[in-house]
């Protein structure tokens, strides 16, 4: 049986600012098979699904006052086609690049030219299963790897708390 999902009621606490951020999650190829039994469990956990990952996220952006939108799909295309449609009602990415970690540069260029920050994050140890880097990792604003579902949510709080320091982006991404 899957543990449930945390609830933190008190998450909202964490911020600095007001502003009701809009940021977009993308999970590639290979993460829509998330489910028990689906990936390996001791890399993977024993997370339900994606949906109960995404539903969960979702909850905890509400939490924290700004709004989340889960996008997945196993085609490079169609993450393209959807970060092209987003650019102008993004304030920041977050992305588990999954199967497409060393050969999306389409990707990568598209998420650095729509100048928001883009937060890399991955549900293993990427470097443990030899990527120690990604083509995405030269040109995201931060990186998340190996703590399966925490480390969603520890990239959505610390996105949502650099997006509310205007000192910590200084206006720039790192692209």
């Amino acid at each position: 049986m899957t543990p449930p999902l945390p609830f933190i009621p008190d998450l909202g606490a964490c911020r600095t600012g007001t502003a009701r951020h809009s940021l977009r999650l993308i999970d590639g190829p290979n993460m829509s098979n998330l489910r028990s039994g689906g990936r390996d469990r001791r890399t993977y956990g024993a997370i339900a699904d994606l949906a109960t990952l995404h539903g969960w996220m979702v909850a905890s952006a509400a939490h924290l006052g700004v709004t989340l939108q889960p996008f997945v799909s196993n085609h490079e295309g169609a993450l393209l086609e959807y970060v092209h449609a987003h650019h102008d009602d993004t304030d920041a990415w977050l992305i588990n690049p999954a199967g497409l970690n060393l050969q999306s540069e389409a990707l990568r260029e598209a998420l650095a030219e729509t100048g928001h920050p883009v937060q890399e994050l991955h549900f293993a140890n990427v470097a443990a299963i030899g990527y120690p880097v990604t083509v995405f990792t030269r040109s995201v604003t931060g990186m998340s790897m190996g703590l399966r579902q925490y480390g969603y949510l520890a990239s959505l709080l610390g996105l949502v708390m650099a997006l509310d320091d205007p000192a910590f982006l200084d206006g720039a991404v790192h692209a």
